[in-house]
Parts: C-alpha cells; sequence; structure tokens
C-alpha cells in the first residue's frame, strides 16, 4: 500500500499495525490536542496555531515591607516565565494584612523579557484592613509584545507594615 492508498480503499487486505499507526495514530497526533501536549492551543492568525503553557508559582514564607514604592520582600516572587502572544490572563493572590488603620497592601506585578511593564495600581491585588484577608485578583494584561516574558510580585503599602504570606502567581497567556 503506498502513502496515496486510504485505508477505506482497501478490498480484502488485512489491516495492520502500521495501517493503523499511520492513517489513525499519525493522523491523531496532528489535532489541537495531540499538538498541546500538557499546554493548550491557541490560534495565532488563520490556519496558524500555537501551543501555550499557563504558569503557576508559590511562596508560603510570611514577609513584610514598609516600602510604599513596589519591590521585592526578603523572598523574591513569585515568578513565572512562559511564552506569551500579546495578552495574557494574570491573577495574583495572598494573605494580607497591614499594621495600620486605613493604610492599604499592594501585590503588583513587574513583567520584564519580551516585555516591559511595571507594577500598576489599577492592575493589582489591594487589601485594607488590619485582620488578615486572604484573596485573589485577576485581570487580563493587553500590552504584552509576543516572546517569552517573566512576570514577577511586587509590593508595596501606602503606609504602615504590610505582611503577605501564601503568595500566588498564575499566567495563562491567551489571544
Amino acid at each position: 500500500m503506498d502513502c496515496t492508498t486510504h485505508m477505506g480503499d482497501l478490498t480484502s487486505e488485512v489491516v495492520t499495525a502500521s495501517h493503523m499507526n499511520t492513517h489513525v495514530r499519525d493522523n491523531l497526533l496532528e489535532t489541537a490536542p495531540g499538538k498541546a501536549g500538557l499546554g493548550f492551543v491557541l490560534g495565532t492568525a488563520s490556519n496558524t496555531i500555537a501551543v501555550r503553557q499557563p504558569g503557576y508559582a508559590r511562596i508560603n514564607t510570611s514577609e513584610t515591607t514598609a516600602s510604599t514604592s513596589y519591590g521585592n520582600l526578603a523572598t523574591t516572587g513569585p515568578s513565572v516565565t512562559t511564552t506569551t502572544n500579546t495578552a495574557a490572563i494574570i491573577i495574583v493572590g495572598a494573605a494580607a494584612r497591614n499594621n495600620t488603620a486605613d493604610e492599604d497592601c499592594f501585590m503588583g506585578v513587574d513583567v520584564s523579557g519580551a516585555t516591559t511593564l511595571s507594577p500598576s495600581n489599577v492592575t493589582c491585588y489591594i487589601v485594607r484592613n488590619e485582620t488578615r484577608i486572604q484573596a485573589t485578583y485577576a485581570w487580563v494584561e493587553s500590552g504584552l509584545t509576543a516572546g517569552s516574558n517573566t512576570f514577577k510580585a511586587e509590593y508595596r503599602v501606602s503606609g504602615g507594615t504590610g505582611t503577605w504570606s501564601s503568595r500566588g502567581l498564575t499566567v495563562i497567556p491567551s489571544n
């Protein structure tokens, strides 16, 4: 049987493992799930796909800062590096509290690599409370440059001293 013969064209020929591999297995490996592996498939243009891997990182250490500018805690991060197109869904979360009434704790994301973006008070996790609160915040970051990007959580307060623990960061490439 040559490569122009289809399995349905066979008459009285025994179907072998080689036939099944060529005409069934190999064709299934060309489908989106076959190409994706542990990632997922996104359309990047007409008749063009790309496999993308979501990323997740977590740091459980409880740490503090009194800085009013975004920066690292003693343990940097969490941080995720993944290939994106021009947008990604970003989810940050932590247990946080501020030791001073009416002062805020902020958890933003710095992006480096193909894209350079500083943490923003518009797209960040904010807690205003002297009681520890665990929550998440998600947004679509659409100002990315396609390529390998590293997303890293950074922290600041409006005043007082902020404490963060159970810090998590998830990045899901989109479009």
